[in-house]
């Protein structure tokens, strides 16, 4: 009897739910999302005058996907407003290779990722290899220093 009655008030319980409640989504915040490049893509740039700064990373990687939390919305906040300044991760396991073309996680020599290399003209302005919560601001001022010194004037 008293299972009866435990399932009879369970069942008037679920019932009193509005379904509604079940099937309502918690509304995510949209993540921004790095433009990619691969170094097929990188090759077929225009690079005349603009500066790039390169997202070496990997999914599998854990201080990759730290670093990747920490720089999106300075990177966002950042390089959305420049027109001469294109930021750009790259999937060193994902990336495409032309024939008869080195990766470019190879050109620059990066040993570790994460890694961050800007660029202009195909010349290497600054390079970064690793992450740490202690000094990725530092990293972040580095780089935005040396991206405001070569704006198109």
């Amino acid at each position: 009897m008293k299972k009866w009655l435990f399932l009879a008030v369970l069942l008037f319980v679920w019932m009193s739910v509005p379904f509604s409640a079940y099937s309502q989504e918690t509304p995510q915040k949209e993540v921004y999302k790095f433009p990619t490049i691969t170094t097929e893509g990188y090759d077929k740039l225009n690079k005349n005058g603009q500066v790039f700064v390169l997202f070496f990373s990997m999914k599998e990687c854990h201080a990759c996907q730290a670093a990747k939390k920490v720089f999106r919305p300075w990177v966002k906040e950042t390089f959305e407003k420049m027109a001469h300044t294109h930021f750009y991760y790259v999937n060193i396991l994902t990336d495409k290779v032309p024939e008869n073309s080195t990766a470019l996680y190879k050109r620059f020599a990066l040993k570790a990722v994460p890694s961050f290399v800007v660029l202009s003209n195909d010349t290497v302005l600054f390079s970064h290899e690793g992450f740490s919560e202690k000094n990725y601001q530092e990293v972040q001022k580095k780089i935005l220093a040396v991206v405001n010194k070569y704006k198109i004037k």
